[in-house]
């Protein structure tokens, strides 16, 4: 049998607990704002083009409408989602009035890899992506690794170009 202290001591320390753990949901209930129910986006929605062979083409296209297009290429390594990088340049992006469209390049965000497609391909792709989007006059801008792959581009369609940007880049991969 426990001492009467010892019963004092367990039924306060008991009580405390009680009033303690009251007092956390009480606080916690009232003073923290609801949770959000959804993630925070992860920018501009990832497009599909379906081409009549079956393969997708992923695409972003960011900006006011009406605005002038550009076709951004960024580093290797990176998906369209690399677009939100330049999320710091949003507001001049738009004081300018520019369309910022970026498509995916093979084995890349959500394109599966297909060992047959080269450079060419892609270049096909960005021209398809600009068909879809009733785009004929754009600009250019790659970054790094998107510079040889901007290159591509230019040579393609150098009548359609109002300008070519480039940052830290070389105009090619490999043996051109």
């Amino acid at each position: 049998m426990c001492s009467p202290n010892y019963q004092k001591i367990v039924k306060l320390a008991l009580t405390g607990i009680n009033i303690l753990f009251f007092t956390v949901v009480v606080s916690a209930t009232i003073a923290q704002p609801s949770l959000q129910l959804t993630f925070d986006s992860l920018g501009p929605t990832v497009e599909q083009l379906r081409l009549d062979s079956g393969r997708n083409i992923h695409f972003i296209d960011d900006g006011n409408q009406s605005g002038t297009p550009v076709v951004f290429t960024g580093g290797l390594g990176t998906s369209v989602r690399v677009i939100r990088l330049l999320d710091f340049l949003e507001t001049m992006r738009s004081d300018l009035n520019l369309r910022f469209i970026t498509v995916e390049r093979n084995g890349f965000g959500q394109t599966a890899f297909d060992e047959t497609l080269t450079m060419a391909d892609y270049v096909s792709d960005v021209e398809q992506v600009l068909a879809y989007l009733n785009i004929e006059k754009f600009a250019l801008f790659g970054i790094s690794g998107g510079g040889p792959y901007t290159a591509k581009i230019a040579e393609s369609n150098a009548r359609r170009l109002l300008s070519i940007h480039m940052a830290a880049t070389g105009p090619a991969i490999g043996n051109p």
